[in-house]
């Protein structure tokens, strides 16, 4: 007999109201001794009342008798057994899944979709498990881990282009079946069946067909499809915003119809306002450093070229753009592709971005033979042409965002665009390249996109001139763009000489524009690269003379990562040269790898001041370059660092 202390098969769980029905939300498996049991079964009676609701407990639903708080009707109790199934739940034959349908099952899951052949992974054996971001109608929103989500029983997972979704879908199935539990998994891409299969004659025709036998029974009493779990991808993918409504509507007449079913369903980032009702939406977080080498370790292992891992880890921890990039598995693939095969292509920065651009607009869905705009008149290019556009725009009133109105203001101006506004920017937000910030206002998901497009924009214009660099290079924060532009250019001269000609000291706008365009492939004349090189390591070497060297100042031997590092302080009150410095550095560190490096290099070598020197060693290594702001007996200064990659994996 038990004891007052000793556990008991039964227990009380504390619910919480959430998305339409009362949700455990501990998670933990649930303990109770029989004296707690006996003072909590006083408890319900004297302070709650007895209601028939849905429970969603441990990602399972049931319709169950719960104990609701008369104090508080969003809070209440169900008592089960231990293992979190309520005690009056009834007990039903359970009929075993036929071995051809999970062996179908684990087939159609078996990989990734790619976007080239060698970065399609194996889903069982080369998956990396992302975070999410969780949001529901009574929580704000939290990090969830890949092992947490079958606490969910009804969740839409969302992501941009290449997050992920199909994978996290498929690999949802090939776990279920790997398990050897009772779950039934069934997963459908939504683009290749019609909505009117959402029904339970309908999926029990599915079942059958794919070889699960004759499961009618699943969606009658008590089951009421409880067994299955529905993995439905892709709801981005239908072409109009009919379609996806109407199939919504199928989905929630069969969630009504199957209380207990158990449903997954995926979409890009912007489709939240057509989602089922009583689902929890989990984004897919981006990819942060450990991921992309978890990542890239499986892949070039699968490639036989594992000793490629750490090289290109390396080359994305130094370089902005690469990290801003790679935080999808689609766009890490593309980049661990392309250096795999043409590692110089990593340091064509204007081919790149506009491999990665294509990537979003339209080779993505093409691979996949998704047909996106079918049903709209906006077409992939006039997407790419109205976010130049605005892109341009941002840069020449220094904004970072834009509004429907500015949008309204391109597409007026130009009569091939035939949609609404909103139609328009609805298209832009399913490439990814866009996301609402706040009300009525959007932003760019990447930086670098950003500024790609707006070179793209103003190099197509019919000439380049100074007044070109006044009016969308006049602040030193778009010289990114600049030297984007340069690198798009078929012959940048013109762009490089109206830069050189800008000597208006002390900031020298023009010198750190230039510096910003060393690393980038150009199509420009020997001579005029010279110059630019010329132009560079004077203004370095003057800047330099206005500096001088701590010597003592050396790196803390426990900074492992640390490989180099150089200390310099002002001679002078003002900062003007340390804040030349900490900008010019860090790009010239970069442009090792250009096509102007031995320019640089000789330059640099044919100076004897120990400060130039110090600079020249630091700039040969291997690294990411970052510069703190320092004081040196009294003075400002600047710490300039070289961190290895080798940690890199820890976040």
């Amino acid at each position: 007999m038990s004891g007052p202390g000793s556990a008991l098969n039964a227990v009380f769980l504390a619910l919480q109201a959430e998305n339409g029905r009362f949700r455990y939300v501990d998670n933990r498996s649930p303990t109770m001794t029989a004296g707690k049991h006996a003072a909590m079964k006083i408890l319900v009676r004297q302070l709650c009342d007895d209601v028939t609701e849905t429970v969603e407990i441990s990602g399972r639903l049931y319709v169950s008798k719960i104990h609701l708080l008369k104090s508080d009707p969003s809070t209440a109790y169900v008592e089960t057994d231990c293992d979190g199934v309520p005690l009056d739940a009834e007990s039903v034959p359970i009929r075993e899944i036929q071995d051809d349908f999970k062996h179908r099952l684990l087939i159609s899951c078996r990989t990734s979709d790619s976007l080239t052949p060698d970065t399609r992974i194996e889903i069982g054996s080369s998956f990396v498990a992302p975070t999410f971001e969780l949001s529901s109608d009574s929580a704000d929103p939290s990090t969830l881990a890949w092992e947490d989500l079958r606490e969910y029983a009804r969740l839409v997972i969302t992501g941009g282009p290449g997050s992920g979704k199909t994978t996290c879908l498929r690999r949802m199935a090939v776990e279920e079946i790997q398990a050897r539990n009772q779950t039934i998994p069934l997963y459908i891409q939504l683009r290749d069946v019609d909505a009117d299969l959402l029904t339970v004659s309908g999926l029990s025709r599915l079942l059958a067909i794919e070889g699960a036998g004759d499961l009618v029974s699943e969606f009658a009493d008590p089951l009421n499809g409880g067994r299955l779990l529905l993995l439905l991808d892709g709801l981005d993918e239908l072409p109009s915003d009919a379609e996806r409504m109407g199939l919504i509507e199928r989905l929630d007449a069969l969630c009504l119809a199957a209380p207990r079913l158990r449903v997954v369903l995926s979409s890009r980032t912007g489709y939240e306002e057509v989602s089922p009702s009583g689902f929890t939406i989990a984004a897919i977080r981006p990819f942060d450093m450990a991921h992309r080498i978890q990542w890239l370790s499986l892949y070039f292992a699968q490639m036989g070229r594992i000793d490629l891992r750490a090289r290109l880890a390396a080359v994305i921890f130094e370089d902005p753009d690469l990290q801003d990039l790679s935080r999808s598995p689609l766009m890490l693939g593309l980049i661990a592709s392309l250096y795999q095969q043409y590692p110089s292509d990593l340091n064509d920065r204007a081919l790149l971005l506009r491999k990665c651009t294509d990537v979003l607009v339209h080779d993505w869905d093409a691979s996949r033979n998704i047909a996106r705009w079918r049903g709209s008149s906006v077409t992939p290019r006039q997407i790419t042409t109205l976010l130049g556009q605005l892109a341009a725009r941002l840069l020449q009133e220094h904004r970072t965002e834009f509004t429907t109105d500015d949008v309204l203001r391109v597409t007026e101006s130009n009569a091939s665009y035939h949609d609404a506004p909103l139609s328009i920017l609805r298209a832009c937000r399913s490439t990814g390249f866009i996301e609402a910030s706040n009300d009525d206002h959007w932003t760019f998901t990447h930086e670098s996109l950003r500024s790609y497009l707006a070179a793209n924009y103003i190099v197509a214009r019919p000439q380049v001139s100074e007044n070109t660099l006044v009016t969308y290079f006049g602040d030193l924060s778009t010289r990114h763009t600049f030297a984007l532009s340069c690198g798009l250019a078929t012959d940048a001269d013109g762009l490089l000489a109206t830069a050189l000609a800008r000597k208006d000291s002390p900031h020298h706008p023009g010198t750190l524009m230039i510096a910003d365009v060393l690393d980038q492939q150009l199509s420009a004349s020997p001579d005029l690269l010279r110059q630019c090189c010329s132009r560079v390591v004077s203004d370095l070497e003057n800047e330099l003379s206005r500096s001088r060297l701590v010597v003592s100042d050396q790196p803390d031997p426990s900074e492992s990562l640390i490989v180099g590092a150089l200390a310099l302080a002002s001679r002078e009150d003002s900062t003007d040269a340390l804040a030349f410095l900490a900008e010019t550095l860090p790009m010239l560190h970069r442009a090792r790898y250009g096509q102007v490096a031995d320019l640089l290099k000789d330059g640099l070598d044919q100076s004897t001041d120990p400060a130039v020197k110090a600079v020249r060693q630091l700039l040969n290594l291997d690294g990411r370059c970052e510069v703190e702001p320092a004081t040196f007996d009294g003075s400002p200064g600047i710490r300039l660092v070289v961190k290895s990659a080798q940690g890199a994996g820890d976040g």
